[in-house]
């Protein structure tokens, strides 16, 4: 459906049956007023709206009823940080003595009673058992500065931003490869173990240890900290997909700008604005957001450095483009043309009007790792896989056909 025909159908709905909608996480007023339209005057329906900011609410309905969740109390916070803090200690080996508690309980105060944050500072902790250790890391939190936005809860930030400074600095490219993503965006695990492996950020170890075995040891520790959250299949308790807190994808964001980590090109549109646009140019990562026009982007930058070009929320008309964007790109490695936006779940296939995309693709002699998926099912027909065959170092190939 189009968008007409949707807001038509959705009115129709709602003005003839009972509904209880839930729209969760509403940023700003502007976006209540794109949608408002849909939802009739006369009321059969009933909506719980959330939103960091009240006010959202209050233009949505004047006479709302607005909940605010209670944040924890200080006694509450130290509980909980307490718990994961010490989490599989043996009492007898470790005692909370008063001077590591005095301290824990003024760091936590630092949290502002959010759950999320008491966490992570639960997370950082739990791996220190010596009273030098908590006092650096309450020195830390005192004195670093942190700013995202003029709206940021800077104490918060200042505990999620220790988090990552805390980890080892290959735990910490890890970590920051997250912000390609789009928020809320499933990342499919054994997906970003490939990507890993294919731009050095992990090799196996010399006793054996696979790229596998180790991408998995790097997630649970991620998980253990509290920085991603991770979803486990059922049958085989292998890590399946990993998100992040909206709040902790902000610390990676600014931390992947700040280190200059990868470069954002996204083609701005009446309703986005460009993603990390001071990142400087010039960068072995690309992470490409929006329409199939984002390429042409590619063209007009200095991009010969790059290892990687992941795109999102790619249209179809990419497939239909002479790739002339990519024949600068002789270093690269990891190529992902998934016209997909919502999700890493695969599925589609690579369609016949690939044309002249294929052959400029044949150029990159040092791909490693090559994803080619129309998620929309646009294939008109067969297609020549021929020039697949040019990439001789290629070890992942992602063009999975979800028809077959």
């Amino acid at each position: 459906m189009n968008e007409d025909t949707l807001q038509a159908k959705i009115f129709h709905s709602l003005e003839t049956s009972k509904y209880l909608i839930v729209m969760d996480d509403v940023w700003k007023n502007e976006d209540w007023d794109k949608i408002k339209d849909v939802f009739p005057q006369e009321r059969g329906w009933q909506m719980i709206l959330t939103s960091r900011n009240e006010g959202v609410g209050l233009q949505a309905d004047p006479a709302c009823f607005p909940f605010r969740p209670k944040i924890l109390t200080p006694e509450e916070s130290w509980k909980l940080c307490e718990s994961i803090a010490f989490h599989r200690r043996d009492i007898t080996e470790f005692n909370v003595d008063e001077e590591l508690e005095a301290m824990g309980k003024k760091m936590v105060t630092y949290c502002g009673g959010l759950p999320l944050a008491v966490k992570v500072l639960g997370g950082l902790l739990a791996n220190k058992t010596m009273v030098e250790e908590w006092k650096r890391i309450y020195d830390d939190i005192q004195t670093q500065i942190v700013r995202i936005d003029e709206n940021s809860q800077d104490s918060v930030y200042r505990v999620l931003s220790l988090s990552y400074e805390d980890l080892p600095m290959q735990l910490k490219h890890c970590f920051l490869y997250l912000a390609h993503f789009p928020e809320d965006y499933k990342i499919q695990v054994e997906r970003l173990y490939y990507l890993w492996e294919a731009e050095g950020i992990i090799t196996s170890s010399g006793d054996g240890e696979t790229t596998r075995k180790i991408g998995e040891e790097y997630i649970e520790e991620l998980v253990r900290r509290n920085m991603v959250i991770a979803v486990k299949e059922d049958l085989r308790c292998r890590w399946e997909y990993c998100q992040m807190h909206d709040m902790m994808r902000e610390v990676c964001l600014y931390k992947a700008k700040e280190e200059k980590f990868l470069q954002f090109i996204k083609v701005p549109t009446s309703s986005t604005s460009t993603i990390n646009a001071h990142t400087p140019t010039r960068s072995r990562r690309l992470a490409v957001h929006g329409g199939g026009n984002a390429f042409d982007m590619l063209g007009r930058k200095n991009n010969q450095k790059a290892r990687s070009v992941l795109g999102f929320g790619l249209d179809s008309n990419l497939w239909k483009q002479s790739g002339q964007e990519f024949r600068n790109l002789q270093l690269l490695r990891v190529l992902d043309l998934s016209l997909d936006d919502k999700s890493d779940d695969r599925g589609g296939r690579i369609p016949s009007s690939i044309g002249n995309l294929a052959s400029s693709l044949c150029e990159l002699r040092n791909l490693e790792d090559l994803t080619l998926i129309d998620e929309n099912n646009e294939s008109d027909g067969a297609y020549d896989v021929d020039f697949l065959w040019s990439f001789i170092h290629l070890r992942h190939l992602d063009t999975y056909d979800k028809a077959s």
